[in-house]
């Protein structure tokens, strides 16, 4: 439990430890406590710039997978547009015209 103080200054950490089957508070190193609350905030930042950097290279694949499927979006345009393009007309005009 975390004790109020009446003079203003940061609460007093404690433990509970059982002595006799009855839990009872005591302090703790302020040091201690200082450690693992430090840790505890490193640990925290990592977890933050982890989820920032994997976020970022999410967005850069999602703009890659853009950038191909237009890139192939065009292949395949250019490749119709050659293929209507490259049909022989005039032999097809020839064999459907009328004869006199």
């Amino acid at each position: 439990m975390w004790g109020r103080s009446v003079t203003g200054a940061p609460p007093t950490p404690s433990l509970p430890i059982e002595v006799n089957g009855m839990a009872t508070l005591t302090s703790v190193n302020d040091q201690i406590t200082d450690a693992v609350r430090s840790r505890t905030h490193a640990a925290l930042g990592d977890a933050l710039v982890s989820l920032t950097q994997s976020t970022g290279l999410l967005f850069q694949n999602a703009v890659s997978a853009q950038q191909q499927a237009t890139l192939n979006a065009q292949a395949a345009t250019t490749q119709g547009v050659a293929l209507l393009y490259g049909v022989d007309t005039a032999s097809t005009g020839l064999a459907t015209k009328e004869t006199p």
